[in-house]
């Protein structure tokens, strides 16, 4: 997943403050799993890759989700709907607050 990551990253380079991407990409090589917590937040809108205006032009997409969901990678873990945190984090990314 992090390789596949780091490359939908670097295909939006040029849409990304450089300071910022340097973070991103820095980020990315970590491998502390909860990270992807700090990915799925970050908002610099790029170029989609999968998801199209009504004239067949990119849509802009959040940098965090192309990274996680426009890739061929697999990837797969749990969700503890016991960690506040977590669930926390969850419904503030798919637009639920509690």
């Amino acid at each position: 997943m992090q390789i596949e990551a780091q490359r939908r990253l670097i295909r939006s380079k040029h849409e990304i403050d450089p300071a910022r991407f340097e973070a991103y990409l820095d980020l990315l090589g970590r491998d502390d799993p909860r990270l992807i917590r700090e990915v799925a937040r970050w908002e610099d809108p790029v170029d989609s890759l999968t998801e199209f205006d009504q004239n067949g032009n990119a849509a802009k997409v959040a940098i965090g989700k192309a990274v996680l969901l426009e890739t061929s990678a697999n990837w797969f873990g749990t969700f503890e709907v016991e960690d506040e945190a977590t669930v926390r984090i969850f419904r503030e990314y798919i637009g639920r607050h509690p």
